[in-house]
C-alpha cells in the first residue's frame, strides 16, 4: 500500500491545535500587555497607530481578553478625552494613547463632590415631621404658604421697606406715602419698615415713626460700603453695629418697648453665619437681607432651622455670603422683582433686589409698570409677600416717583379687599398664627396702632453739635426729643457718654 502523500495544508491540519494554542497565547500575551494598567471598555490608541480615527478598548470575554477596534466614519477623528468621535479642529490628543488620568481623577472627585453635597442636603432639608409653627417653617422648594388656606383665600402683603437715615427731606415722603387716609381692607393705616443707619438721622422723625405704628429695625451705626470692614471685621463688628445700633434707636428715640427687633445688612451684604451667630446671641428674630433670585414663583419666608431653599446671590469670596449652619430665626427673603418693561414681549433680564436699584425705571410709567407687574406675579401665583425695598435718597431725587407709588398703593387697596400693606413684624405673625384674609379685619395683630391721631412727642427737638473721638474732625448733630448727650454716639459708646 502506498502511503499518501501529505499535502502542506494536510500537514497544517494535522500540527493545528497545538500551533492555534501557541498563536492564542501569542495573543493573549500582547493583549494583556496592552490592556495592563487600562479601564476595561476605555477606548486607547495603539501605540504603532498613526491614524487618529482608529482606536480600540480591551473587552474581557470567558477569561480571555479581546481587542475590539472602531474607527470614525471621514472626516470625524476620535477624541480620546471625550471618547466620542469629533470633528479634526475640536481634538487636540491625537498624540495621545490614552485618556487624562486627571480628568478621570477630576471627575471621580466631582462625583464623590455632588453625593456628598447631595448627602449634606438631605441632612439639612425641610423636614415637616419636625418643623411646626409657631417656631419654625419650612417647605422643600420655599414656595409654599404656611397654614393650610386656599390660595384664594391668603391675604396679599406688601411690605415697604426703607434703608438708611431718616431726616427731614424723607419724612416729607414718608408722610405723603403712609398718610392717615391711606387704610387697608380692616380699615387701619397701612404701614411700613424702616431699616435705620445712625449717622444724618433725626431721632424724633424716627421716634414719630414708631408713634404712628411703623417699624423700626437696624441697619447698621457706620452704614459703611468698605467690603473688608464686613468681611474681616468678624462676631465683634457685627454685635456693634447691629446691637450698637439697637442700643442708639431706643435711648435717643425714645423707643422702650422692645420692638426693634429686624436686622437689614448695608447695602444687603450678607454676613453669613457670623452675622446670624451675632443675631440668635443678641435677640434679633428675623433677619431680611437675603435675595431669592427672579423665579416664575416667589419664595416665602422661612426660619433657618434647615438649609435655605433657593439659590444664594450673596455667596461670593469677598463676603460671608447666607448662612450654611442652622438657627431659629426667620428670614424674610427680598423677591428679585422682574423689571422688564414689557413682560409678555421683552426677553428675560436679571432680576433687581430694590425698587430703587431697577435701573430702567427712568420715567413715571416704567414705575407704575414694575409695580403692577410684579404685584400681579406674586398674586396670580403663591401670593407670596411682596418686598418693595428703597434708598430713600432715590425717591428724594425722583419726587414725582413718589406720586406714582402712592397712587399705585390707591389703585390696589380700591380694586383687592385681601391686600395689606404690612410691617415686616406683622408678617412674621401672620406666618406663625396663619388666618384667611376674611378674619384679617378682626385679627389683634393688624389692629394695633390703627388709626393714629395726635401731635408728635416734641414739636422742637433738641439739635445737639457733638464730636467723638472715632470721628476726630467732624462735627454731628443729633436730632432727638431726649436730653443731649455728652458726645455724638457711636460705636461703643451708644449713650453718648451718659449713664444708662
Amino acid at each position: 500500500m502506498v502511503a499518501p502523500a501529505w499535502t502542506p495544508w494536510a500537514l497544517l491540519l494535522l500540527a493545528a491545535p497545538a500551533t492555534l494554542a501557541g498563536f492564542r497565547d501569542r495573543i493573549q500575551a500582547r493583549n494583556k500587555e496592552l490592556c495592563k494598567d487600562r479601564q476595561l471598555s476605555q477606548f486607547f490608541r495603539k501605540p504603532t497607530e498613526t491614524n487618529c480615527a482608529k482606536v480600540v478598548k480591551c473587552v474581557a470575554n470567558r477569561g480571555d481578553l479581546k481587542l475590539i477596534p472602531t474607527q470614525c466614519s471621514p472626516p470625524l477623528v476620535f477624541d480620546i478625552d471625550s471618547q466620542i468621535c469629533n470633528y479634526v479642529e475640536q481634538v487636540n490628543n491625537c498624540d495621545r494613547q490614552d485618556k487624562d488620568p486627571q480628568l478621570e481623577e477630576d471627575a471621580a472627585q466631582k462625583i464623590a463632590d455632588e453625593l456628598a453635597k447631595a448627602e449634606e442636603e438631605k441632612k439639612g432639608a425641610c423636614d415637616l415631621s419636625t418643623c411646626e409653627l409657631p417656631s419654625c417653617f419650612c417647605s422643600a422648594d420655599g414656595t409654599q404658604a404656611p397654614g393650610k388656606i386656599e390660595l384664594e383665600n391668603i391675604p396679599q402683603m406688601i411690605n415697604i421697606a426703607f434703608n438708611g437715615a431718616v431726616n427731614g427731606e424723607n419724612m416729607a415722603i414718608y408722610d405723603r406715602l403712609f398718610k392717615n387716609e391711606r387704610v387697608n381692607p380692616n380699615g387701619c393705616m397701612v404701614k411700613g419698615t424702616f431699616f435705620v443707619s445712625h449717622k444724618y438721622t433725626n431721632y424724633s422723625a424716627v421716634q414719630e415713626l414708631h408713634r404712628q405704628g411703623h417699624e423700626v429695625g437696624v441697619f447698621s451705626v457706620t452704614n459703611t460700603e468698605d467690603t473688608a470692614y464686613w468681611r474681616d471685621g468678624g462676631y465683634e463688628v457685627w454685635q456693634e453695629e447691629m446691637a450698637g445700633s439697637r442700643a442708639i434707636i431706643e435711648r435717643w428715640a425714645n423707643i422702650t418697648d422692645g420692638s426693634v427687633i429686624g436686622v437689614r445688612a448695608p447695602y444687603l451684604r450678607i454676613g453669613g453665619n457670623t452675622q446670624f451667630r451675632m443675631m440668635n446671641d443678641s435677640y434679633f428674630p428675623y433677619d431680611s437681607s437675603i435675595t431669592a433670585p427672579l423665579a416664575k414663583v416667589p419664595i416665602w419666608p422661612y426660619t433657618l432651622h434647615h438649609n435655605i431653599p433657593h439659590s444664594c446671590h450673596t455667596n461670593t469670596a469677598a463676603l460671608g455670603g447666607c448662612p450654611t449652619d442652622h438657627f431659629p430665626l426667620w428670614e424674610i427673603p427680598i423677591n428679585e422683582l422682574d423689571r422688564r418693561e414689557d413682560p409678555t414681549f421683552d426677553e428675560d433680564l436679571t432680576g433687581c433686589q430694590l425698587v430703587s436699584s431697577c435701573t430702567n425705571v427712568q420715567e413715571k410709567a416704567h414705575l407704575h409698570t414694575l409695580l403692577m407687574h410684579n404685584f400681579r406675579r406674586h398674586y396670580k401665583t403663591n401670593k407670596a409677600p411682596l418686598s418693595l425695598s428703597f434708598n430713600p435718597s432715590w425717591l428724594v431725587q425722583n419726587p414725582d416717583f413718589v406720586d406714582v407709588i402712592a397712587d399705585w398703593m390707591d389703585e390696589v387697596l380700591a380694586a383687592y379687599k385681601d391686600v395689606y400693606f404690612t410691617t415686616d413684624f406683622q408678617l412674621i405673625l401672620w406666618m406663625m398664627n396663619p388666618i384667611s384674609s376674611s378674619n384679617m379685619a378682626a385679627s389683634p395683630e393688624f389692629k394695633e396702632k390703627c388709626l393714629v391721631e395726635g401731635q408728635p412727642a416734641c414739636q422742637r427737638p433738641n439739635v445737639c453739635p457733638l464730636r467723638t473721638s472715632a470721628l476726630p474732625r467732624e462735627v454731628n448733630r443729633l436730632h432727638t426729643c431726649m436730653e443731649c448727650p455728652l458726645r455724638y454716639p457711636w460705636l461703643g459708646d451708644p449713650n453718648g457718654g451718659l449713664k444708662n
